[in-house]
């Protein structure tokens, strides 16, 4: 349970939502895909929802894979307190090893406490420095996500953030952007050549980023050109 997807998988999965999004009409049916594809990518995981809030912490849309989810989520709401109010909240990730040892939010842990859901991580959504809302995912057993599965997460975040700002935004149907399309192909061929790094070079995330970025500015040439080069060779 304790795993995640690799960064070409990553990148993968989320160019298939980005593609199913161009047909989707509400940011209530983004939010279903995107929740669906985040419970796929952690293993063993119960279900997984996202929130959209407001600058006043409400909420304004959300959406979920199944009932426990929505039940989880509207216990949070009604307590005023929980890990994807925290996470938006701060801007920051938000994990929970084992519930019932949970100490910070008292009101939502005893209110769930007989859920079956031990384990919980939950990461902003966060676009042009503004947070949306929160992305989360459940499990049954405790210490189900280790700090791996939380940067997948986080990762994830990120373009769904923009896929999310979008379709909030535009005219129905909701269709992606030249710039939004241009955002998701760089950020994806930057992964795929960050993971191609980390293997070649036997780096880790980190060292690979470094890596990249130090080649960026000695060459003088945009990331995503530094990562199309690195897949070039390794073909």
């Amino acid at each position: 349970m304790k795993s995640d997807l690799p960064l070409d998988e990553l990148s993968l999965t989320m160019a298939r939502v980005s593609n199913l999004l161009l047909t989707e009409e509400t940011v209530d049916r983004a939010i279903v895909q995107l929740a669906a594809a985040a419970k796929a990518m952690l293993l063993g995981s119960l279900g997984a929802g996202i929130t959209l809030i407001d600058a006043r912490g409400r909420r304004t849309s959300a959406g979920s894979t199944d009932s426990l989810v929505r039940v989880l989520d509207n216990l949070q709401y009604e307590a005023g307190e929980g890990p994807c109010l925290t996470a938006w909240a701060s801007g920051q990730p938000v994990i929970i090893n084992d519930l019932g040892a949970e100490t910070r939010w008292p009101r939502w842990t005893a209110s769930v406490y007989a859920e079956p859901v031990r384990s919980v991580v939950s990461v902003p959504l966060i676009y042009n420095a503004e947070p949306l809302g929160a992305l989360k995912v459940y499990a049954a057993d405790a210490d189900a996500f280790d700090r791996n599965a939380v940067q997948t997460l986080v990762r994830f975040a990120e373009p769904s953030a923009i896929l999310l700002s979008h379709v909030q935004t535009s005219a129905l149907p909701a269709k992606l952007s030249a710039t939004l399309v241009q955002a998701l192909s760089s950020r994806n061929a930057i992964s795929v050549g960050k993971g191609i790094l980390m293997e070649r070079l036997n780096l880790d995330e980190e060292a690979a980023t470094e890596e990249m970025i130090r080649q960026s500015r000695t060459q003088g040439v945009a990331l995503r050109s530094v990562a199309e080069r690195s897949s070039r060779i390794a073909r």
